[in-house]
């Protein structure tokens, strides 16, 4: 066995070039049948047969390391950030129809850990104040879909708890004149 007299790396008796660092070997006539040997290298580059290829870049494992843990951390913030802005859909509905010291804002509840929202609507008899324009605004900045308004617009007393599901909400109501619309919703 030969080493290539750049790096020092064992390269077989027949190599042409360095499999480490690419060097072309030096020839040598008495392992190499002339026939097979190709073109004369030592003729073909004025540096005397050695052409220096550029060397394989190695990567140290740290840096490996590094750059997978520094994707775990994109990927962890990632989450969390849709984590956080979806937990926050329900007050950035509230927000964006009402404001602090609005009548009827206190007439809204959002669970603690921001699953669920209760719409508690005015009716003759409650002493609530959300009125009717406020809950179908807090309901559309939900993307409610246009059917199941129409569905909570013609519930009657009668009629019970009703439900409907859209996106990643599911909604249950009742109406009743002294009470109002009530309804409540939970991210699925």
């Amino acid at each position: 066995m030969a080493f290539c007299t750049s790096c020092g790396h064992g390269i077989s008796d027949d190599a042409r070039f360095c499999p480490d660092c690419g060097k072309v070997v030096e020839a040598n006539p008495a392992n190499i049948n002339q026939s097979k040997a190709g073109p004369d290298l030592n003729s073909s580059y004025p540096s005397g047969g050695i052409v220096t290829f550029p060397r394989k870049r190695k990567i140290s494992t740290p840096v490996i390391v590094m750059f997978g843990v520094a994707g775990a951390v994109i990927v962890a913030s990632s989450i969390v950030a849709i984590s956080n802005s979806s937990s926050n859909q329900f007050q950035n509905a509230l927000d964006s129809c009402m404001t602090v010291g609005d009548e009827g804002y206190d007439d809204v509840q959002i669970g603690e850990d921001g699953q669920s929202m209760y719409l508690n609507g005015s009716g003759e008899d409650d002493y609530s104040s959300l009125d009717y324009a406020s809950e179908f605004c807090i309901l559309n900045a939900l993307d409610i879909p246009e059917i199941i308004v129409t569905r909570m617009n013609a519930t009657s007393s009668l009629m019970g708890v009703q439900t409907g599901d859209w996106g990643n909400f599911s909604a249950s109501w009742t109406y009743h004149p002294n009470n109002g619309l009530d309804v409540s919703i939970t991210k699925n």
